[in-house]
């Protein structure tokens, strides 16, 4: 018998990509790292995008442009703004 999965929920199989993917961008922030902390949701984005949770993969692209403003790095908003046109 097939097991109930909704169709918002992630794959369990993915939870611990997610965890250390959210761990980085939570440690790189608390270093001013922001490079890493836009790669990190950079990545979150796309993998939502690839699994089809449009909404996810929204909420990760709008976080890298706050990152972007929050920093003044146009480039970075610039390449984001290019993702999602892109999904």
């Amino acid at each position: 018998m097939d097991q109930y999965e909704p169709a918002d929920e992630v794959p369990a199989e993915s939870m611990q990509f997610l965890k250390d993917t959210l761990v980085i961008a939570d440690t790189a922030s608390r270093h001013g790292d922001i490079a890493a902390v836009s790669d990190a949701y950079n990545s979150l984005a796309k993998y939502f995008a690839g699994i089809e949770h449009p909404k996810k993969a929204v909420f990760f692209f709008v976080k890298c442009l706050e990152v972007a403003a929050a920093s003044g790095d146009v480039a970075a908003g610039a390449y984001t703004r290019s993702l999602v046109s892109s999904t």
